[in-house]
């Protein structure tokens, strides 16, 4: 009977009606064809679909013979203003930078006959990401898997230097792919603004900020009516308040500038919304596959609370500092590994590396329960191992050597002043360590001896007191010669790993001498003294078979920074591949995981360097702060780097470096300078005023002045830097040089001080 109805023949009037819409349909496509009024370019515009702040969107076709639909923007009549007019030009130019799956692309761009920029995108037949995820039901680990694809688009635009400002779930719009996926396409920047571009001045920016954006999701400093600003921080936060409804279901209330706060936590969000609609947060708990609003809390809290915390931190700074390091933050999260965002417990740690390693977990379970029922066999066969625990005690006995000296050494450390950075009291303690070390190392078993050295060593360098490290090398690989002898071959795995760390710090110990006076902060400095005490360390640790020590990673890094290749049989491709394989199984914390991936990114021309030194950094940030000795020189190489390449691009601009306008240059000299004032902040609070690095980002950011702006406008800075590098270093020491080179930069252009 339904079926029957279904097909029955529709009636007189029903058909009548079809076929005049059907002809009004076609009337208005003939008459929009013809009409060159509805033209923009190309395309022809067949009907108004929506409007933003300045922008009216259209759906169009491109001509009579093809049905493939387009949207096309075009700037409000009315609004044609000098300002606007290029303000929306630059947008034009802003999404044509941006090549990413995950943002919808422009297809062309121009200006109507009246004078109105217009530009076309692919017309995206989808839904916001968070209606997308409702109707499809997706779990919280779908719905984080679809977000990571929409933070790795942003951070595309962010690397074109396009802030976006409006980021919300209506502009992420998430579209079907041939082969059945999801893929979300972040679309309309209309009030983006590219971070490289000349701003207006700052009481017209001040206004239009004010009104630019969706209040509900925009971040607290561009909602401040007194100075707003916006930049890729903002567009964290935005994308954490979107991830909070993505994940809860509930979505923000709208605020105002006087009521900015927005609660970041997970748990506060759900409560309250479970207080005032108890039903949608309900249904919203079941849409995510949980059975009651209590079961979707439990899994939201914890690490997923403090990841969406730590994007929404009113503070920029305590923000993710890119949208990568929140979809690295989420991967890390989806794959069972601690966040950084929180301290785990041990038992959360534990929990964690079960999940990560089921298969293993079970193994050793299987493993330990055989060792147990075995244990009685192995009490009676005691005698026979005599041998071994007598061994086994002397391994103890150095361990406990090993660790009573590392408690002397921390026990007097005073946790408010090293967590102050108290330079000196942290060098005082490692001097009264080495100096029981050293009344101590005739008693001492040599192998724990060198240990204990090697420790101390690494400890001064950290300090930039490399001198006092090679002292305790040199005296420490004196001793172990001495009572183990030189030959090698006789030696067991705790001597020759012992014998190869002592190596290792030897050479790093001269690398990081030679390195002390170059205003240019290198990652490394090579040698053929230090290259030789390398290769000592590395045959140590292949007769011990331990090449994956860190210590060998370290010395393995040193060869292939230095552009040499260990053993001489290999090549560097090949050694590469290795420490590749060896850093990727290191810890995230590990300043040598981050050390080799910043040096990978220098080894390129200008413009490679360009492109990947800035990822490689963000990483390195991720995972160690931005205060980490490591990251602090990073940022001032990424200094060096756009100093140099912008230099390079006006004599040189074939050989690898950019091709910069005029306008461009001066871009590049007014962001190093910014970033080195920073960069001259967070140095001197981590390591003080006359630090290397903290002289040479007052250097680098002298330089960026004196280019942009002058030499007279820089004089002053160049004579107190002048004074401080002599009273520090020497007025004839290497950077003492390289500073009057830059000078003659300031003087006399760019060109004439390319001290790098």
């Amino acid at each position: 009977m339904l079926e029957e109805e279904f097909f029955a023949e529709p009636d007189a009037v029903e058909l009548a009606t079809l076929d005049e819409s059907l002809r009004s349909l076609g009337g208005q496509v003939d008459h929009a064809l013809r009409d060159g009024g509805n033209r923009c370019g190309q395309y022809t515009l067949l009907q108004e679909i929506g409007e933003g702040g300045y922008g009216e969107v259209h759906v169009a076709v491109q001509s009579a013979q093809t049905s493939e639909r387009v949207a096309v923007k075009i700037l409000k009549r009315g609004l044609d203003t000098r300002e606007i007019l290029r303000r929306f030009e630059r947008e034009q130019r802003a999404l044509a930078r941006i090549d990413h799956p995950n943002v919808a692309a422009i297809l062309d761009a121009g200006v109507t006959d009246d004078g109105r920029p217009w530009f076309a995108m692919p017309f995206l037949d989808g839904e916001s990401i968070t209606a997308t995820c409702d109707d499809a039901g997706l779990g919280i680990d779908e719905r984080l898997r679809l977000f990571t694809q929409v933070c790795d688009g942003v951070q595309a635009a962010h690397a074109q230097g396009i802030v976006h400002r409006d980021l919300k779930p209506g502009n992420i719009i998430v579209v079907r792919a041939e082969d059945g996926g999801l893929v979300p396409k972040v679309i309309d920047f209309g009030i983006a603004k590219a971070v490289d571009d000349e701003a207006a001045d700052a009481v017209t920016r001040s206004r239009e900020l004010s009104r630019l954006g969706t209040p509900a999701y925009m971040s607290p400093e561009q909602l401040d009516q007194t100075a707003p600003w916006a930049d890729t921080r903002s567009d964290v936060h935005a994308l954490g308040v979107t991830l909070l409804e993505l994940l809860s279901g509930v979505a923000p209330r709208t605020r105002n500038p006087r009521d900015a706060s927005l609660s970041p936590r997970l748990s506060e969000t759900i409560s309250h919304a479970a207080r005032i609609d108890a039903d949608a947060l309900l249904m919203s708990a079941q849409r995510r596959g949980f059975a009651s609003v209590e079961a979707m809390a439990r899994r939201l809290r914890g690490d997923l609370e403090a990841v969406v915390a730590k994007a929404m931190a009113t503070d920029p700074e305590h923000r993710y500092q890119t949208a990568e390091a929140l979809a690295l933050e989420l991967r890390r999260w989806l794959e069972h590994a601690p966040v950084t965002a929180r301290n785990p417990t041990r038992f959360e740690r534990m929990m964690l590396m079960a999940k990560r390693h089921r298969a293993a977990v079970a193994f050793t379970t299987a493993c330990v329960l055989l060792v147990m029922s075995f244990s009685v066999v192995a009490l009676v066969q005691a005698s026979i191992a005599r041998e071994q625990t007598a061994r086994a005690e002397t391994e103890s006995k150095r361990t406990t050597e090993v660790v009573s000296a590392l408690r002397g050494l921390l026990a007097g450390i005073d946790r408010a002043a090293v967590g102050g950075r108290d330079r000196a009291l942290v060098i005082a303690l490692l001097d009264a360590g080495a100096a029981r070390q050293s009344m101590a190392e005739e008693t001492r078993d040599p192998i724990a001896s060198a240990e204990i050295a090697t420790v101390l060593g690494d400890g001064y360098i950290a300090l930039d007191e490399p001198d006092t490290a090679l002292l305790l090398a040199d005296a420490a690989l004196e001793r172990m010669h001495a009572a183990l002898g030189s030959d090698r071959t006789h030696m067991n795995s705790a001597a020759l790993l012992a014998l190869g760390r002592l190596y290792t710090l030897r050479g790093d110990a001269l690398s990081r001498r030679e390195c002390l006076e170059d205003a240019r902060m290198k990652i490394l400095v090579t040698t053929a003294e230090s290259r030789e005490a390398w290769d000592a360390a590395l045959r140590c640790f292949q007769q011990a078979g331990a090449l994956s020590d860190p210590a060998a990673i370290r010395c393995k890094i040193r060869f292939w920074g230095s552009d040499r290749y260990w053993p001489p049989e290999s090549t560097n491709r090949i050694l590469e591949a290795e420490i590749v394989r060896d850093v990727e199984a290191l810890d995230e914390q590990d300043p040598i995981k981050w050390l080799f991936y910043l040096r990978q990114g220098e080894m390129n021309n200008w413009v490679r360097i360009l492109e990947l030194y800035p990822l490689a950094l963000a990483r390195a940030e991720a995972a160690l702060g931005n205060q980490h000795p490591v990251v602090l020189t990073g940022r001032l190489r990424h200094m060096l780097f756009r100093l140099a390449s912008a230099v390079e691009s006006r004599p040189h601009p074939r050989s690898g470096a950019p091709s910069l306008s005029n306008n461009e240059l001066a871009a590049v000299w007014d962001e190093v300078a910014s970033d080195g004032r920073q960069l001259i902040a967070d140095g001197t609070q981590s390591l003080g005023a006359d630090h290397l690095l903290t002289l040479s980002a007052r250097l680098c950011t002298a330089c960026a002045v004196g280019y942009a702006s002058g030499a007279r406008v820089v004089e002053p800075d160049f004579v107190a830097l002048r004074a401080d590098v002599a009273r520090v270093f020497g007025s004839d020491s290497e950077f003492a040089r390289q500073l009057e080179a830059a000078w003659q930069g300031a003087l006399h252009g760019p060109i004439a001080g390319r001290w790098w």
